[in-house]
């Protein structure tokens, strides 16, 4: 049995005979069917939408205790997104035009209005409002998707770290070439084209023409001819191909990769994109337009990948030689179920022991760095250089504990943050033995998961924060119990505060942190910065400082 679907209209009108004629009008629809509700005064109307379930409101703009478009604006402010149809007996087209501008659904004149164009009305709103909820969801399922596949991309390129020292050296290339690209495409570095396909005529701007070398004015004026002159000729063809597939409606887009002739007598690739956005009445393209994308670069470094690619699929079949020579003595049926089965397992085993020898590696380093700066701290009387020396070591071990942390966990690509800052915080503690013991510390942090870098980074600026915090804050005149207080709050959102704060003397009234050019505040910005978070001081008791970051960016 078929679902009959209840609509919701409250009516906000003193007419009440108009209200009549409006349920009269709506009673005969069964499908959907109509619950009106009605209200004579703005405030009554406004007073009954906050009780919820409303999914359309009649509005007249001539009410008694509100009149004219203000009486519509009110109603927007307090419910943005149930959609309202208006209703007046003022025959003014400029008022009409300022409701439907300023969001109105519709405007009707209670005097000049059939019954019918009310339910028309009515249902369109209904209908509009139906379309926009399933563009949203369209939508969130999309950016769902991206995210999956991002998170896949990621999954995959860290099961390539580490293999072979060739790799690293790849992955710096691409970095550095996803990098420049990534600064071209924030400066807007594309080359725009506009094309008169009937004429061949085309418009490109100062961008277009330095791709190829030349400054607009020495290219002007251009045409087609002008881009088959400068096209590879062993480009032309699959041009010309790529086109008439778009001109066919086959693709959405035009997208073709072009070899470009240059001022200096040298070759240039060039992506080009664009659609067709003017037909003439009998289907065939009139306009073009599209982006212009100097990408020899990228081309040089997918070269360099391939030959990489190349290299490692000779190894992968020199060492499957070997291993064939080596067991052509068991039974070939072993060897194709066992083979692949047991070289994967042999591979995460190697990253795995790989992984956890480098950061042990790491480890150890920073212990023996630790080390050198105690033997050469006790040769030390100066206090401040003394005291400097001690920063730098608790630097050390901020970075030594994280490289411990993942050596000890399962989980090699992140660190539990949360358990991390607690011992952390525990070691600063135990390397001020004079002031701790006046000073309680107490934390509220959550289990966040970082990578290395980040992980890092953050530790750092803890460091310097609560370094910070016990330094200067409590004094040793001032004869009071003071706090240090540490917080890590992940967020719906994807980021993550971290908020270090104390009860001690506060900050000085001139202290200003973009400004600020002590060693340690300059290391905290460098690191928010390098987190792409940022940072704030709250002076009102004590000091408080806010450090807010994206987990995965």
């Amino acid at each position: 049995m078929k679902n009959t679907k209840l609509i919701r209209i409250l009516v906000i009108e003193d007419d009440h005979e108009y209200i009549r004629l409006i349920k009269e009008t709506l009673s005969d629809s069964n499908d959907p069917l109509f619950l009106i509700e009605s209200r004579d005064k703005l405030s009554a109307g406004l007073d009954r939408v906050e009780g919820g379930y409303i999914d359309i409101i009649l509005l007249d703009l001539g009410l008694p205790d509100s009149s004219g478009i203000k009486t519509f604006l009110q109603v927007q402010v307090k419910v943005p997104d149930i959609p309202v149809i208006i209703l007046t007996g003022f025959e003014d087209d400029k008022l009409a035009l300022q409701a439907v501008h300023t969001g109105a659904q519709d405007y009707l004149f209670k005097g000049h209005t059939q019954p019918d164009s009310i339910l028309r009305a009515i249902r369109y709103a209904l209908e509009r409002k139906q379309i926009e909820k399933e563009l949203k969801e369209a939508r969130d399922q999309l950016e769902k998707k991206v995210e999956e596949r991002t998170a896949e991309l990621k999954r995959a390129n860290l099961e390539l770290l580490d293999q072979i020292a060739e790799r690293k050296q790849a992955e710096k290339v691409l970095r550095e070439s996803q990098e420049r690209l990534g600064l071209a495409l924030k400066g807007t570095n594309v080359g725009l084209w506009d094309w008169d396909i009937q004429n061949g005529k085309m418009i490109v701007d100062e961008r277009w023409a330095n791709i190829v070398g030349f400054t607009l004015r020495q290219i002007s004026p251009v045409t087609i001819k002008t881009w088959e002159k400068l096209t590879h000729p062993d480009d032309l063809k699959r041009f010309y191909e790529s086109l008439e597939v778009h001109f066919a409606g086959e693709t959405e887009y035009y997208r073709f990769e072009a070899r470009m002739k240059h001022k200096k007598e040298k070759w240039v690739w060039v992506l080009n994109q664009g659609k067709v956005f003017e037909w003439d009445k009998d289907g065939r393209p009139l306009r073009m337009a599209g982006t212009h994308l100097d990408i020899t670069e990228r081309k040089r470094v997918e070269g360099e990948l391939r030959k990489y690619r190349q290299h490692l699929e000779e190894l992968v079949e020199t060492r499957t030689t070997e291993l064939i020579k080596v067991n052509r003595n068991l039974e070939a049926e072993i060897i194709e179920r066992n083979r692949a089965e047991d070289q994967l397992k042999d591979s995460l085993a190697e990253k795995e022991v790989l992984l956890k020898e480098v950061h042990h590696r790491v480890k150890n380093n920073l212990q023996l760095i630790n080390s050198l700066l105690n033997l050469q701290s006790e040769r030390i009387r100066d206090k401040e250089s003394l005291a400097v020396f001690e920063e730098c070591k608790n630097r050390v071990n901020s970075i030594a504990l994280v490289h411990e942390k993942l050596y000890e966990s399962n989980n090699l690509a992140n660190i539990n943050f949360g358990e991390y800052v607690r011992t952390l915080t525990a070691q600063l503690f135990d390397s001020f033995p004079t002031r701790p013991s006046i000073i309680r510390l107490k934390m509220d942090v959550a289990d966040v998961f970082l990578e290395v870098s980040k992980a890092i980074s953050c530790a750092l600026v803890i460091n310097e924060l609560v370094t910070n915090a016990i330094k200067y804050g409590f004094p040793k005149d001032l004869n009071r119990e003071g706090e240090v207080k540490i917080e890590l709050i992940p967020t719906d959102e994807g980021t993550v505060t971290l908020i270090v704060a104390d009860n001690g003397v506060g900050l000085p009234d001139n202290f200003d942190i973009s400004s600020s050019k002590t060693l340690g505040m300059q290391i905290i910005k460098a690191l928010v910065k390098k987190l792409h978070g940022s940072i704030a001081v709250d002076r009102s008791e004590g000091a408080k400082f806010s450090v807010e970051f994206p987990i995965n960016q």
